[in-house]
């Protein structure tokens, strides 16, 4: 077992024990709950209304996918100890159950990372060059770009009329379509521009000629944490995090597709351990396959077996 391997182990189990442990000490407290040998009786009379309350009252349960994550963990150590059939059922059930608080939770904290992004465009605005660093933010939120391929673009990556820009190197590269907020923030760079203007994001002083310094980005991004030190929402923007942040929010968040995040943060295959794990991964698939409840070909294998069984007879 390599290191890597270990380590997701030791978190994964921490994870599991202490969602446990958190609906335990709630399910202890609100139930009046009291110590037993046997164990039997303790974990079979364990109701699913008890878990739904639970997700209505635990702050820390936001997302759909946080509810069925916990569920899961709950549901195997329960099953582990009793069969208690309440749990014996797939996460569905419990989400369906919990859709309306879910749903508004969803919402206001989606309404609430959108107002953050928008606070740390305005921050950036008003640094020295606000203007150049607002459209390298807008770079790496928008396609999690690389600093260093950043640091390379030349106007030449950038279509007609800032529709599009270059994404990655050489053979691989390919001309991708801009988000309006995007194109905006390039347009307004191009007016201060000097006609022979080489790199997008050099400076007035070399007049575009010389490309920005990698470590210009990262002063860029460690700025943001200054915004708000008690909110770690800002710490998901370091140099380090970046990347992995946006690779999580299209992937977990926004259930895009994989293949569309990996080209559009021109990501090779290989490299996906370095963004998500197994266990992440299996959470961000859609919900009857992530929950074992259905075979990802299942509609194709029925056509095969009618086919079959029209032959046959």
């Amino acid at each position: 077992m390599n290191i890597l391997n270990f380590l997701r182990r030791i978190i994964c189990w921490d994870v599991y024990w202490s969602c446990n442990k958190r609906f335990f000490a709630y399910y202890t407290l609100q139930y009046k709950g009291s110590y037993s040998d046997d164990a039997k009786s303790c974990y079979e009379n364990i109701t699913l209304k008890a878990y739904e309350e639970y997700i209505r009252k635990s702050s820390n349960i936001k997302t759909a996918n946080s509810a069925k994550n916990q569920f899961f963990y709950i549901k195997s150590f329960i099953l582990s100890r009793a069969h208690n059939k309440n749990f014996d059922i797939g996460s569905g059930v419990i989400l369906k159950r919990c859709e309306d608080i879910l749903i508004e939770r969803d919402r206001a904290m989606k309404t609430a990372d959108i107002k953050k992004i928008v606070r740390i465009i305005k921050h950036i605005e008003k640094q020295r060059n606000g203007v150049r660093n607002k459209a390298v933010f807008l770079i790496l939120l928008c396609f999690g770009m690389e600093r260093r391929r950043i640091c390379e673009l030349r106007w030449s990556d950038i279509g007609d009329n800032c529709q599009t820009i270059k994404i990655g190197n050489g053979n691989n590269s390919r001309f991708m379509v801009m988000p309006a907020i995007l194109r905006n923030s390039i347009r307004e760079l191009m007016a201060m521009k000097t006609n022979n203007a080489e790199y997008i994001f050099g400076n007035s002083r070399t007049q575009w000629l010389k490309p920005l310094p990698e470590g210009g980005i990262n002063g860029i991004l460690e700025s943001i944490k200054n915004i708000d030190r008690e909110d770690r929402f800002y710490n998901n923007f370091s140099p380090a995090n970046f990347r992995k942040w946006l690779f999580r929010f299209m992937f977990l968040e926004n259930k895009l597709p994989l293949q569309d995040i990996l080209v559009t943060m021109n990501i090779p295959i290989c490299n996906i351990v370095n963004y998500i794990s197994d266990d992440e991964m299996i959470a961000g698939c859609t919900d009857r396959i992530g929950n074992g409840e259905r075979y990802i070909l299942e509609d194709w294998c029925w056509r095969v077996l009618e086919e079959y069984e029209r032959i046959m007879n």
